[in-house]
């Protein structure tokens, strides 16, 4: 029997996270601005410490995380040796230090029917016991075309058995190509049975006959997060077309005839990688991006226990490996982060530290964010009496429109209340400024220019007489990739007008559609047609027709098309057999690889800056009203800061010149393969090394030199876009199409 004290203490504890839990809630409802207020002096939460883990374990591939007979975290990891795999199990012991086991049925795992593979790889995915005392090694092995599945077992703890199901890595023909069919997850359950997830069910074997004993269908179960007990299996349900989690399955593995049972989750925020795990009492306990939550058995309502914004699952840079809670309900989090190992956390109750920090700055986004998740927690923890709150406004159930949400946010900006921070990407950013609603920066940009730490040629377009209301955090450079020749004549869009003119030996650009010409070409010439008048915009009638018409030209001079067969001009894989040069979008240095191949792939190929043009990335600015505006300085500097400007997602390359020094010094041992179609239009394997350092210094280069910014305004575009296509297709003349533009846009410009 529990005693009093322990019983006490874990009220304690569950009262504190409800409480935690609501002052939350209840100060995103309220929002920022002049509404916003300092959270009160409640106490009590967990707190995120780290635990220091094997220096082994870096060399290695932390597999699961488990917790021994006292609590403490026992880590499985496997590592490469001479083509052969070895796992080894590292225990933590009282005194913090580890100990490293290498059980002889876990070592020299080697390649199985190596006849069917040509270049293959282990990955071990999992670890299990049953109740029988028997074990079990789970692993893949890959090349670039093929998998297999390799379930093992061991009863004596020296030998290991290949256990054989059927359906399992039989040889399957589609299009003269010859696969295998493999599990896309395996289970042992505590009575020894042996699950797995196909694309449409999971079935379950019988251990010793190797028969289906039961089938489930997969629905929206997630067998990669299940946790096993001796009663049942839970699985995460997630909604594939939001992406979010909606709840929790348990199957009943004592009776399989039962329904599923499912406990119902709303999530916020996408999760990747979420852990269930239960503890001695019997609650689910479910770790996302949003934390820690748990499901009190008999209860259906989630309590979160550990807040993600104030901790390390919500960066996008930390992959979820497990987690499991202790004895004296302290929770471990075992992480990869990316680009710098394994991470271990702990997590601990502390009664004297607050609840949610006094501060809240919220930052306002359209859509979901990993760059603004990642710079959160960052500052966060670096700043304890602050909590950034990421509020993304655009919820994937929702039919809510954006003109909508834009609306909404307005009301509340010009009633001197809103959010801190706003994400300006997609927003009226010019009304904004008209109306006096954003802060001015220029106080702590222009040092941040004047000492090179941040590319002036971007930041000096963001300058507005004298003011800067609005910064990008990322810039993503227009490029045009192709042969050399072509290249240098069609950088700007009069001369790729004027290359269209002569004969090549493929099409210059690829088929294209009216619609799709405008997308890709107008906007690094909106500027031009568009400016500012007596505080309104107008549209420059004569450079609407001049580009109007050398549009209409290239669409003529390229045979352009009205639907697309083999996916037009921005299909980068289609350049070295159909296509002279493709313009696209720098998305991240490091995602820049396959641009960078088939510039080297091709004869004489080029990359070059497209009209030196670049459009902003994440653009922030400060609501005008906030009450904490030095802190919401100081998070825009930190998006700013080198340590941030070195994280890639692929939304942008940095602003920040440490950061690009950092990548040109960066190497990297890491290729991708696919198949493309080379220049005789023979089909071939291609691989996508790591750029050498030539390419990295031009990329450099390119992300430096660009100065002309592309202000994008989609309600223009999608208005040229559509008059320019019916034009196209009717015959009209582009003068009719100009002024159809300008009598549909002259109203909405002026507002």
């Amino acid at each position: 029997m529990k005693g009093v004290g322990e019983l006490m203490s874990k009220l304690k504890k569950k009262l504190g996270a409800i409480i935690m839990v609501s002052i939350l809630t209840t100060t995103i409802l309220a929002g920022c601005g002049k509404d916003s207020k300092e959270v009160g002096n409640v106490k009590g939460r967990y707190v995120e410490t780290t635990v220091e883990i094997p220096e082994e374990l870096e060399s290695g591939s932390a597999i699961k995380m488990e917790q021994s007979e006292d609590g403490l975290p026992i880590i499985y990891a496997s590592e490469e040796e001479n083509n052969k795999v070895n796992i080894n199990i590292y225990k933590m012991q009282e005194n913090g230090k580890w100990t490293k086991d290498s059980p002889e049925w876990l070592q020299d795992i080697s390649l199985q029917d190596e006849e069917k593979f040509t270049d293959p790889i282990i990955t071990v995915n999992d670890i299990f016991s049953d109740k029988q005392g028997r074990q079990y090694i789970y692993y893949n092995q890959y090349d670039s075309s093929i998998g297999m599945a390799y379930l093992c077992m061991t009863t004596d703890g020296k030998e290991r058995t290949d256990l054989t199901f059927e359906g399992w890595n039989e040889a399957e023909e589609s299009n003269s190509v010859t696969y295998y069919s493999l599990p896309g997850d395996v289970k042992v359950l505590n009575n020894g049975d042996i699950m797995a997830q196909f694309n449409s069910e999971i079935i379950v074997y019988d251990n010793q006959t190797k028969e289906e004993k039961a089938s489930f269908p997969v629905d929206s179960n997630e067998m990669s997060s299940a946790t096993i007990t001796d009663k049942n299996v839970f699985m995460v349900q997630r909604n594939y077309e939001t992406g979010y989690i909606t709840g929790v399955a348990g199957i009943d593995i004592e009776d399989y005839t039962k329904p599923v049972q499912t406990y119902t989750y709303e999530g916020r925020t996408e999760s990747y990688e979420p852990k269930l795990s239960t503890n001695e009492d019997g609650d689910i306990i479910l770790l996302d991006t949003e934390g820690i939550h748990v499901l009190t058995v008999g209860t259906s309502l989630w309590n979160t226990v550990v807040i993600g914004e104030l901790n390390t699952m919500y960066m996008p840079s930390a992959g979820l490996i497990d987690m499991y809670q202790d004895h004296e309900e302290n929770y471990y989090v075992l992480y990869r982060l990316d680009g710098s190992g394994y991470y271990l956390a702990k997590y601990q109750y502390d009664k004297d530290t607050m609840s949610v920090p006094n501060k809240n700055i919220t930052v306002y986004t359209l859509k979901d964010d990993m760059v603004l998740r990642e710079a959160a927690v960052a500052f966060n923890k670096e700043h304890p009496e602050v909590m950034v709150t990421i509020e993304v406004a655009m919820d994937r159930n929702s039919s809510t429109t954006v003109e909508d949400y834009i609306k909404a946010l307005n009301t509340q900006l010009l009633a001197g209340s809103g959010p801190d921070i706003l994400v300006t990407d997609g927003l009226p950013v010019d009304s904004y400024i008209d109306k006096s609603v954003l802060l001015d920066l220029r106080e702590i940009i222009q040092p941040m220019v004047v000492s090179g730490e941040l590319l002036s040629t971007v930041m000096d377009s963001y300058d507005t007489s004298g003011h800067i209301f609005t910064v990008p955090t990322r810039i993503s450079p227009y490029i045009i990739v192709g042969r050399s020749d072509t290249v240098n004549m069609a950088k700007t869009f009069d001369g790729l007008v004027e290359a269209s003119k002569q004969t090549w030996k493929r099409p210059l650009i690829g088929e294209i559609t009216p619609q799709d010409l405008i997308s890709s070409f107008l906007p690094t010439e909106l500027s031009t047609i568009i400016s500012k008048e007596n505080g309104k915009k107008v549209i420059d009638y004569d450079k609407l027709l001049e580009f109007l018409t050398k549009a209409q030209n290239l669409y003529n001079n390229i045979d352009g098309v009205t639907e697309y067969s083999n996916g037009g001009m921005n299909n980068v894989f289609s350049l070295p057999y159909s296509m002279q040069a493709t313009l696209t979008n720098i998305g991240g240095l490091y995602n820049s690889t396959f641009e960078v191949a088939i510039k080297n792939f091709i004869k004489n190929g080029s990359i070059e800056s497209y009209d030196n043009a670049y459009k902003g990335v994440i653009e922030v600015g400060i609501n005008v009203s906030t009450k904490y505006p030095d802190i919401a300085k100081e998070f825009i500097k930190s998006l700013l800061s080198e340590e941030m400007q070195t994280k890639d997602y692929s939304e942008g390359v940095p602003v920040n010149n440490k950061a690009i020094d950092q990548f040109i010094d960066l190497e990297r041992d890491i290729a991708a393969y696919t198949g493309i179609q080379n220049e005789d239009g023979e089909s071939v394997m291609f691989e996508i090394p790591w750029f050498s350092k030539d390419d990295r210094e031009l990329l450099a280069q390119i992300c430096r030199s660009v100065d002309n910014r592309v202000s994008i305004d989609e309600r223009v575009i999608e208005v040229i876009k559509e008059q320019f296509s019916e034009s196209i297709v009717n015959g009209t003349s582009m003068e009719e199409c100009a002024d159809k533009i300008g009598n549909e846009l002259n109203l909405y410009l002026s507002e």
